[in-house]
């Protein structure tokens, strides 16, 4: 996700350490867990809201139609139309 090895989180780890008391370390990471969280949790009620006030259902369908209708088009303006001959026009006897 965001690219971060095993060896940069170590890295971080040991800093982390270094700055911050081992006593204190446990208290830091559950607030930056916390804080996560919530900043998940307020992100996604944004995005409901937005969802819900603009209707997405509806115009995930239309952008599906769109689609859909414009792949048709482009198939029925690449596939061979039947020529008309002469025994085409004839009733057969």
């Amino acid at each position: 996700m965001l690219g971060i090895g095993f060896f940069e989180l170590m890295l971080v780890l040991v800093i982390a350490i270094l700055v911050f008391s081992p006593e204190r370390l446990p208290e830091l990471i559950r607030w930056g867990l916390v804080i996560s969280h919530r900043a998940k949790r307020m992100w996604r009620n944004v995005c409901d809201e937005v969802e819900s006030s603009v209707d997405m259902a509806d115009i995930k369908q239309t952008l599906y139609n769109d689609d859909v209708m414009n792949r048709l088009n482009k198939e029925s303006n690449h596939s061979p139309k039947p020529q008309s001959g002469p025994d085409q026009d004839e009733p057969s006897k």
